[in-house]
């Protein structure tokens, strides 16, 4: 859920990315922080071609 909240974050506020996760590294885990990282640096290097499958797949 964390990853999700980065993820608004940096989408739609316009937030770095190293800020938003800097913002919630206190409510993780230790263990848990290289996972959140990587779930939101992966989904934000997957955006612009997941966007153009949707864009293709969706009817205008």
């Amino acid at each position: 859920m964390i990853a999700v909240r980065v993820l608004e974050r940096v989408l739609q506020r316009h937030e770095p990315l190293d800020e938003a996760l800097a913002r919630y590294a206190g409510q993780l885990a230790e263990a848990d922080r290289p996972l959140v990282q990587a779930l939101a640096y992966g989904a934000l290097r997957w955006l612009p071609r997941l966007e153009a499958q949707v864009a293709a797949l969706t009817p205008r």
